[in-house]
């Protein structure tokens, strides 16, 4: 789950945490001392393999290379999105956003073909 700090109506609501169940969880405050929201958005953290062992492809920009697989907290993770975030988010476009609890920040680098799908929790 990655949760991010922006305006709701930025994303379609298949994009955050809960969608497939009926539930959206309403957006929360990290500092009881401050207006701003995050709403929870879904994510998937792959190993290398998960793109051959489902046939997946980069449709745009490029795939993950080696050493994306080994956090950098100070470059940041490289991350590929679907093929629906190509209308909020450019190849190199960064953003912050809490993950596993930390503060991150995130690289655009590359968007998947339209439709494409892999199986989470029977999903």
């Amino acid at each position: 789950m990655l949760v991010i700090l922006t305006s709701p109506e930025t994303f379609l609501k298949n994009f955050f945490f809960g969608y497939e169940e009926g539930i959206i969880n309403p957006p929360m405050s990290l500092d009881e001392n401050s207006d701003e929201l995050f709403y929870f958005l879904k994510c998937l953290h792959i190993s290398d393999n998960v793109f051959a062992e489902f046939g997946i492809s980069v449709n745009e920009g490029r795939s993950f290379q080696e050493r994306d697989f080994k956090l950098d907290l100070d470059d940041g993770a490289k991350v590929i999105l679907g093929h629906e975030y190509k209308d909020i988010f450019s190849i190199g476009d960064t953003f912050e956003a809490f993950n596993l609890f930390e503060n991150m920040s995130y690289e655009v680098v590359g968007f998947l073909p339209p439709d494409t799908y892999m199986p989470v929790n029977g999903y």
